[in-house]
């Protein structure tokens, strides 16, 4: 399910949305009841998308235990 990061806590919730994240409207207006994710990362997360923009001061390979 997707994150949003108005939805505090990590727990998974059915809210209506009119926008994204998780909910992409065809028309004017439209808006849905989905089920989506709260802000927090959990053990129930099985998947993050992330973008390293600044090196740090131990290796990549250190960190992820690769």
């Amino acid at each position: 399910f997707p994150m949003r990061p108005d939805v505090h806590g990590g727990v998974r919730k059915r809210v209506l949305l009119s926008g994204p994240p998780g909910f992409h409207p065809t028309r004017p207006g439209e808006r849905r009841r989905k089920t989506i994710r709260g802000n927090m990362i959990t053990d129930e997360i099985v998947q993050v998308n992330a973008k390293i923009v600044k090196e740090g001061e131990k290796p990549i390979e250190e960190i992820l235990g690769k």
